[in-house]
């Protein structure tokens, strides 16, 4: 049996489009077995094709093209968006990965625009095996009517700012009603629109997300799928995350139950469960057409067959810049460089005496030198001195790519509950006074937000920080666009090697909560170094990941500790800077 499904994906680089809620209904059932594992992979270019249980072969799509519009050089008085060269370049990119064939059209009228996306509905729409995506990226804007009814619009090039107007912008830009219309003259089975941008609810409904039922039938059935940024009371950056969320989602991240296939419904809540943990200003919402013969289907993208290529890496030992070699024999550096700081603090003015630090700082650094790594000891360093050195040190060798840093810190940690009830974590130096009140320790002392920028601040694509002291991750904040922050990422998953050496990344390994007294005799260090040297490759590859040797420290404390000493770790939350994993290879 062949069917066609017809794409069309509209990611609209907008803030505060109308409310569309006449148009589409949602079912509001959380997604928990999102599609089931009926079918097997088989891939042409620009077909795909699935195999059931039962051997036969089915063609989903015969044709995959995509229509992928930016709108960014404005001239009514609206904002020029420079971000969306980025989302054209980086949207094209991964539906060519899918064996999309793209068009692209920059910067149109609205006239242009309407009589693009009707060409290409009317080119490639008509045949029933084809799929067709349309991306849009630009600005929106929403118009509340006498009656209250509101109702969204996209920005072509030449639309005039409402301000000059409702009667001209409604004249110059095309509303979300149109692209009702737009859905409904489409023959093939599947659509699929996709808004980066924010609406209230005349389309889409507050919801929850979509179950996807059995690929077998689900994708054999009509739907016309919607997925925006956002309500309307929220906004859009330039920089888009959901955007940077909907490439990863294609590329496999979506693909929650690891079947090979990502359904419309599985990418919907991906993003419904990624974006808003790195932007707060974003809630997607994900929904289908009010219309009972076009919302009962899910839209299907095939992912390329699993590589097995991090089982045929083997390491070379004794090269210490990390040098893997292929089964061919081939042999490749994953690190040019490889930089340390290892700072302890044992000899406090005010604070407790640490005598087992300079020891632990020892032993770390012979640990690294051994891995091929060019190590700077700093010990009981005043507040600026401190600040001095890691900023000197992320200059000088945080520049490079391929380098690949850790900062080591041994010494006391701190915690304090300000009045409104924020807990915040310092890193104490030598010099620091113990505190009667905030504003001394934030003066002596340095902030879990500034080791945060220190982090965000590196170029290098792996950095590594191991904080011998008592610091929450929770207290971990990294900046995104626009100033608006989040948690540090603590649900991260095990890694390929190619993958894990390709993707930034930046990990945090602590000695235990802020709650948690470290002893001065803590068995975090001494673990950590007995997994340098081996024992965390808890998979026998040969390779230490970052991963690898925080499970490692964090089992063996709690245990030796009878948990009393609980350590963390994490990596960044930031779309650009917690996808990787650092990588360390078995001393011979």
């Amino acid at each position: 049996m062949k069917f066609t499904t017809i794409l069309i994906c509209l990611i609209l680089n907008f803030s505060s489009l109308g409310s569309l809620e006449s148009l589409l209904q949602v079912d509001r059932s959380l997604i928990n077995n999102l599609i089931s594992h009926q079918l097997a992979y088989s891939q042409q270019r620009g077909a795909v094709l699935a195999k059931f249980e039962n051997s036969k072969v089915v063609d989903l799509y015969r044709e995959s093209h995509a229509l992928v519009i930016g709108v960014s050089a404005y001239r009514n008085g609206w904002n020029y968006l420079p971000g969306v060269a980025d989302d054209v370049k980086a949207v094209s990119e991964v539906l060519q990965e899918h064996g999309f064939k793209v068009e692209t059209l920059i910067n149109p009228t609205r006239t242009e625009l309407d009589e693009k996306i009707r060409t290409f509905i009317a080119s490639y729409g008509e045949e029933e095996r084809n799929r067709l995506l349309i991306y849009f990226a630009g600005h929106g804007h929403t118009v509340t009517l006498n009656d209250k009814r509101r109702i969204g619009y996209i920005v072509p090039v030449d639309a005039p700012h409402p301000s000059h107007g409702e009667g001209p912008f409604k004249a110059g830009a095309i509303s979300m009603n149109q692209f009702k219309v737009y859905a409904e003259q489409i023959v093939s089975k599947h659509a699929i629109f996709i808004f980066d941008s924010c609406f209230a609810g005349t389309i889409f409904r507050n919801t929850n997300r979509i179950i996807s039922r059995a690929i077998a039938w689900r994708a054999t059935e009509p739907v016309r799928q919607f997925i925006t940024a956002g309500t309307d009371e929220q906004q859009v950056p330039d920089e888009s995350v959901f955007r940077r969320m909907f490439v990863r989602g294609l590329r496999g991240e979506a693909d929650r139950n690891k079947d090979g296939f990502v359904t419309g419904s599985e990418l919907g809540g991906f993003l419904q469960d990624t974006v808003s943990e790195y932007d707060t200003r974003q809630n997607p919402q994900i929904g289908t057409l009010l219309n009972p013969d076009l919302n009962r289907g899910d839209l299907v993208f095939q992912l390329p067959r699993p590589s097995s290529v991090s089982k045929l890496l083997a390491p070379v030992r004794g090269k210490n810049n990390i040098t893997i070699r292929d089964k061919n024999g081939k042999e490749e550096n994953l690190y040019d460089g490889s930089y340390a700081i290892v700072i302890g603090m044992s000899d406090y003015r005010f604070w407790g005496k640490l005598p087992g630090v300079e020891q632990d700082v020892n032993d770390v650094s012979k640990a690294l030198i051994e891995h091929g790594f060019q190590v700077e000891v700093e010990l009981n360093l005043t507040r600026a001195e401190l600040d001095e050195k890691i900023r000197i040190f992320i200059s000088k060798h945080g520049k490079a790519l391929r380098n690949r840093l850790v900062i080591y810190f041994a010494g006391h940690g701190h915690s304090i509950t300000t009045s409104d009830g924020r807990s915040l974590k310092y890193l104490i130096p030598s010099d620091a006074p113990i505190p009667s009140n905030n504003g001394v320790l934030t003066q002596y002392a340095i902030s879990s937000d500034e080791i945060e920028l220190y982090a965000i601040q590196i170029e290098s694509r792996h950095a590594f920080f191991v904080l011998d002291a008592p610091l929450s991750l929770s207290a971990m904040r990294s900046g995104i666009e626009g100033g608006s922050v989040r948690a540090l990422r603590t649900d991260i998953k095990p890694l390929g090697i190619k993958e894990a050496s390709s993707q930034p990344v930046r990990l945090f390994l602590t000695a235990g909560s802020s709650e948690m007294a470290v002893p001065d005799k803590s068995t975090f260090t001494p673990y950590f170094i007995r997994g340098l040297k081996g024992e965390s490759d808890l998979d026998g590859d040969g390779f230490i990941t970052g991963q690898e040797l925080c499970i490692f420290v964090t089992s063996k404390v709690a245990t030796d500790s009878r948990n009393a000493q609980l350590p963390q770790y994490g990596k960044i939350r930031h779309p650009n800077l917690d996808r990787g994993d650092i990588l360390f290879v078995v001393p011979k």
